[in-house]
């Protein structure tokens, strides 16, 4: 045996710190029983101590590493602990002399020996100098118990069903000499030697014909020594398989005799054939006459494909005019019949251009969407830059277009020479310069738009079905008008209170069916309803439980009117309309027998009814909705507050405890219902 590696005590110690509770005992038994070997160093790696731990159930011992000089350790097995039994017992048995008391363990050697029919494999098990043949399987209980056994050995078992002593079969060769590449000990005719599992394959000449075209064949490797008749060769000193590189019995044989073209198929052979060839075997070109047939020169193209408001754009290198080949990824590909001297210098200067001028790498494809896709097209036109394909010309800028604006009333149109106003304002807030007219992208009418675009934007914002903006929005609209020169929406009179020497709410007549006397804050409540409905407004009246939100709202009603509430205070309503306003008919409009009185000057409804009639609700002009305990729409994306939106009345209120409780999301949705576009768009507020 061998002198014995040393451990330091530092990594023994860590060892042993490292160890969970049981797992040192358990390597002070294995160290005792002799489960621990040598292992073969590895040529890589001169610092590890490298030993071998036998354990009772496994063919393959396990391997243990230790780097004294650094202070770690590894061992192969599946534990998941820092240290395990196997590195405890590897460390054991180093420091405690026990390798000094295992014998030498038993080796297996691979032989092959040639014969007419091919190669036999054996195997034999190499004991203290003395060798005998190894039959039995590795993994069966007739095994060695002292041999080291290696996973590759049970492959070699397994590549040739433990059929030692025959002829390997020639289906079996490329998987026996890969599996005998990772054994350490594999002897030909008594001398070692190495194998792989790479096949070694026929190799393709293109030569010259005295007539001037050229022949293709294949011939066998000129590094071939030694052929075994199981389908191995020895080839540079190396058993390897022998391969057909993907080529048919009958290409094969063609091409083993060899196939000639003329002069004038030159073509072909350099467009298909050899190619075809090179994908399978490699290639000696003998000639210098490939190619030589035409001699265009290279120009730089960028091939352009549109996708809806997506252009994809790819510079190219091409020859000819039209383009017989192109370059891809380095290699000349070949477009028509003809065949270009490359001029590898030009195709140099052509990518640095396409890098530096337009930005694209050939070979690389980029990907751009509207008015950024039209910029990129008019920046590469400037350069000069020939296109090929139309799809740049769905993105080429056109003559600009102007903006006007036409005010009847409160009524807004825009006209942007026929493109969607919101397209344009969309990409002027963006900062975007251009806008997609679908047959080309337009300049925006910047001036005009930094003038009056704000102010458009928000009254876009409010702007109803019709064409004409809210109420709320008329003072907006009124300094666009002031903006344009033209007069300002009569409709403007009515906000006049609010905007000119404001001094407070006006007195207002309670209805004279009230029976209900009211406190000073409530009577203040109803001037206060009764000042927004007649300036066009809504509300959101938000106060305590108990302070009389039901009765204000029953004493500030304004013409038919619609009442949605939770089935809970379904009832509560109409009990209180009945007590404070008596002289109201009233309609229950609920359940599955549900009919709407078209005279009733009250009709109270839920927000499931709200949901499922709303086409027959949302067709009534209301004078007035109230939508009690809206908490209930504060999503504005629910089912219940897309229908409320949808609602029409003259006055719209909202009536809860408290505005908002969790999300400004409830605040927009309910200021939505009852001044629709007073905060603008949900995303921008």
């Amino acid at each position: 045996m061998s002198e014995e590696p040393r451990l330091t005590g530092s990594l023994v110690d860590a060892i042993r710190d490292a160890c969970p509770g049981g797992f040192w005992s358990q390597g002070v038994t294995l160290a005792r029983n002799g489960a621990v070997i040598p292992g073969d160093p590895d040529p890589d790696d001169d610092d590890a101590i490298i030993l071998r731990v036998r354990i009772r159930g496994l063919t393959v011992p396990l391997t243990v590493h230790l780097w004294p000089e650094d202070g770690e350790w590894s061992c192969d097995c599946p534990g998941t602990h820092e240290a395990c039994p196997h590195v405890a017992a590897s460390a054991i048995a180093l420091t405690q002399d026990m390798l000094d008391r295992v014998p030498d363990p038993a080796r297996i050697h691979h032989n092959l020996v040639d014969t007419e029919r091919g190669f036999v494999l054996e195997r034999h098990l190499v004991r203290a100098g003395t060798s005998q043949p190894l039959l039995t399987p590795l993994a069966g209980r007739s095994a060695p118990k002292d041999a080291v056994i290696e996973p590759a050995h049970l492959e070699v078992e397994a590549a040739i069903v433990c059929r030692f002593g025959q002829v390997v079969p020639r289906e079996r060769i490329p998987r026996t000499l890969r599996a005998l590449a990772d054994c350490a000990d594999v002897l030909l005719d008594g001398a070692h030697v190495r194998t792989s599992g790479k096949p070694v394959v026929p190799c393709g000449l293109v030569d010259d014909l005295p007539d001037g075209g050229f022949r293709v064949r294949i011939v066998r490797d000129s590094g071939i020594t030694r052929v075994f008749a199981n389908g191995a060769v020895l080839c540079g000193g190396v058993l390897r398989p022998i391969g057909d590189g993907g080529l048919t019995r009958q290409q094969r044989t063609v091409l083993g005799k060899g196939l000639a073209f003329a002069p004038d198929e030159v073509g072909k052979l350099v467009g298909e054939v050899l190619p075809q060839l090179r994908a399978r075997v490699p290639v000696r070109v003998r000639t210098a006459r490939l190619p030589s047939m035409t001699d265009a020169v290279p120009r730089l193209v960028v091939h352009s494909k549109a996708n809806g408001t997506s252009l994809t754009l790819e510079a190219q290198i091409v020859y000819g005019d039209p383009p017989v080949a192109r370059i891809e990824r380095g290699e000349l590909k070949l477009l028509g019949g003809t065949v270009p001297v490359r001029h590898m210098a030009t195709e140099r200067r052509l990518v640095e251009a396409a890098r530096e001028r337009i930005g694209i790498t050939p070979d690389h494809k980029i990907r751009h969407d509207g008015a950024k896709a039209a910029a990129t097209v008019t920046r590469l036109q400037a350069q000069g830059v020939e296109f090929i394909g139309q799809g740049w010309k769905r993105f080429r800028t056109i003559e600009p277009i102007s903006g006007r604006a036409a005010i009847d009333g409160r009524r807004l149109d825009l006209d942007f020479d026929g493109v969607d106003p919101r397209d344009v304002l969309n990409a002027w807030s963006r900062g975007d310069r251009l806008v997609d007219t679908g047959h080309g992208f337009a300049p925006l009418p910047t001036e005009w738009l930094q003038e009056h675009g704000h102010k458009v934007l928000d009254l876009l914002a409010c702007r109803q079905a019709d064409g004409t903006v809210a109420t709320h929005a008329l003072p907006d609209l009124a300094r666009l008008c002031e903006a344009l020169d033209a007069p300002p929406p009569l409709e403007l009179e009515g906000l006049r209170p609010l905007l000119e020497d404001f001094e407070g709410l006006p007195s207002v007549e309670l209805p004279e069916d009230l029976t209900a006397t009211l406190r000073g804050y409530q009577e203040i409540g109803v001037g206060w309803l009764r000042f927004l409905s007649q300036a066009g407004l809504g509300g959101v009246l938000a106060d305590d439980m108990g302070l009389g939100k039901t009765v204000q709202a029953l004493a500030g009603l304004q013409g038919r009117t619609l009442v949605v509430a939770p089935t809970s205070v379904l009832h509560n309503w109409l009990r209180e309309a009945e007590r404070f306003r008596p002289a109201l008919t009233r309609c229950r409009y609920h359940g599955p027998q549900r009919l709407m009185d078209p005279k009733a000057d009250l009709v109270v409804t839920t927000y499931a009814i709200l949901r499922r009639d709303i086409e027959q609700l949302s067709a009534i002009r209301w004078g007035t909705v109230i939508l009690d305990e809206a908490q209930a729409i504060k999503n504005p994306k629910s089912q219940a507050a897309q229908a409320a939106f949808r609602l029409q009345a003259a006055f719209r209120l909202a009536m809860r405890g408290t505005a908002v409780e969790n999300r400004l999301d409830e605040l927009w949705s309910q200021i939505h219902f009852t001044n629709p576009g007073l905060l603008g768009g949900r995303k921008d507020f």
